[in-house]
């Protein structure tokens, strides 16, 4: 009597892929001991379908049929102990007393399985053969599914338990448990003379299908599989398929070159991608450490500031009293050093506001106070203030009024007049003679600012930088040394925290540039 290929196929290709997975799960982490209980697990359960697989093959020897079946059984005595044991480490639970029951019971019955008192005679049926349950195997039984309803309990426990990508291991875990005990089991109807066709054993397949998500989606077992990897295993598994299918010994022969070609060639790749990945990782936790170092400079920058306005509040306060000579009449020399000393210590406090501002930022403090503003009016205010610094720099500053009414914007007046200020500040002090003119143009729905001056121009690769943190031009520290490349950035933080832009265009060195804040409005 003649077997079917159709019946050899699912057995054979779920051990190899089931088997497979187990030393991939190892090798990739052998000294974790969830990734040794599974590989242990895979084992037991790749022994049970490829003795599976030699026992239809000798469907026509009874002797060898039986030899075969008692061969199965040296994995599947130990599969409910080691599901149960994958659960407990999983779940990361201490359940030793049944534990060791399991084991002990396994050892049990894979004594009693080589008797008759577990399995004897054989069962013929159209799909294939399997050895006659006795009365151990119906004790045996009993075992088998308690602890594997046990495993069911435990995974479903930790799904309830787990949050965020553990929550998602544990449900494909269950996923893949459940089909493998659930399908598998139905491999036990034959020793209860029940002919079912074999497509229990196409569940090693599907667990494996699953796990191998799991893997590469969720992260399972720690591993950050590539699609390499699977890819490479995948298709070597197909190539020696094909050698056992083979019909003829040349082809065989033939198959097995081209399977050993394969397999060094997708050892090679293996190797590179590996490489790669422990580059990446180790690129990441670089990344992580400057991350870290840069939490910890914000963090210092924000107490050395709050430490810093405090004082400079202070000395604020007691040079303006004895400017107005609260203390006494004062001489003009001394007059004219301490106004000096004011305006240093004005410099000081808007950069002790600048680092504050920015650790703020850092942290996702920032605090915004919106409100509907007439655009116009505020920058209006604005001009007017810096009209004095223009003039004792010998600059013409003015301020085209738009000829229309504009719409209110929704803004932070106080945080949004600091962005005006930079740029308009900014221009009087990078220009040499001539002017800055400042205007608001009405867009479609939105509203744009533009600032532009005479002075010494931006090149190219400024343009690119000038809003970054601590940028500052290759020539700037000569015209301005009192500056640290703050302000453009705070403004850009600022502008974008209000859903609008900022940039900057200057057709080259010393034909000045021109600055465009835009809002919708």
């Amino acid at each position: 009597m003649t077997i079917s290929i159709l019946s050899l196929i699912p057995p054979l290709i779920s051990a190899i892929f089931v088997f497979g997975l187990g030393i991939f799960v190892y090798f990739e982490k052998p000294k974790s001991k969830l990734n040794v209980i599974f590989a242990l697990l895979c084992l037991s359960v790749s022994i049970w379908l490829f003795g599976t697989f030699m026992m239809f093959l000798s469907k026509d020897n009874d002797p060898k049929a039986i030899f075969w079946d008692r061969f199965i059984y040296i994995g599947v005595v130990f599969v409910p102990s080691l599901f149960y044991h994958f659960s407990l480490e999983f779940r990361k639970i201490n359940r030793k007393k049944l534990l060791i029951l399991s084991y002990i019971l396994s050892f049990i019955f894979l004594v009693i399985s080589r008797t008759d008192y577990f399995v004897s005679g054989l069962f013929k049926y159209p799909w294939g053969v399997h050895t006659q349950a006795q009365f151990f195997h119906h004790i045996f039984l009993i075992f088998f599914s308690f602890y594997l309803l046990l495993v069911l309990i435990n995974f479903n426990k930790a799904y309830k338990k787990f949050k965020g990508l553990q929550k998602e291991q544990a449900r494909y875990m269950l996923l893949a448990f459940f089909v493998l005990i659930t399908i598998g089991s139905t491999a036990y109807l034959p020793a209860y003379k029940i002919s079912i066709y074999p497509f229990s054993f196409i569940s090693g397949a599907i667990f494996v299908a699953i796990t191998a998500y799991a893997i590469v989606k969720k992260e399972l077992f720690d591993i950050r599989v590539v699609l390499t990897e699977l890819l490479v295993g995948l298709i070597g598994l197909v190539l020696l398929i094909q050698i056992f299918l083979a019909e003829t010994f040349r082809l065989r022969v033939l198959n097995l070159g081209v399977f050993t070609s394969f397999i060094i060639f997708g050892y090679l790749l293996i190797k590179s991608t590996l490489k790669e990945i422990k580059l990446r990782e180790e690129l990441q936790v670089a990344y992580q450490d400057l991350k870290k170092l840069d939490e910890a400079k914000t963090e210092f920058i924000s107490i050395a500031s709050h430490q810093l306005r405090s004082p400079l509040s202070i000395i604020k306060g007691y040079i303006s009293m004895l400017l107005e000579e609260s203390y006494g009449k004062i001489k003009p020399r001394a007059e004219k050093v301490l106004k000096k000393v004011y305006t240093s210590n004005e410099r000081l406090i808007k950069l002790v506001n600048d680092l504050l501002d920015i650790s703020r930022m850092g942290a996702g403090k920032m605090k915004y106070n919106f409100q509907m503003v007439d655009l116009n009016k505020l920058v209006n205010e604005i001009v007017e203030e810096l009209k004095l610094e223009a003039q004792e720099n010998n600059l013409f500053l003015l301020y085209k009024k738009p000829k229309i009414l504009l719409p209110k914007v929704r803004i932070d007046p106080e945080k949004f007049e600091q962005v005006i200020l930079n740029v308009i500040d900014n221009a009087i002090r990078y220009t040499n003679k001539g002017e800055i003119k400042v205007k608001i143009v009405k867009k479609v729905k939105k509203v744009r600012i533009i600032v532009s001056d005479t002075g010494r121009g931006i090149d190219k690769e400024e343009l690119a930088i000038i809003f970054g943190r601590f940028i500052r031009g290759k020539e700037v520290p000569r015209i301005s040394p009192e500056g640290i490349g703050l302000g453009l950035y705070l403004s850009k933080m600022i502008v974008e925290a209000h859903q609008g832009k900022i940039w900057a265009e200057s057709p080259g060195k010393d034909k000045g540039s021109t600055f465009y804040i835009e809002l919708s409005i």
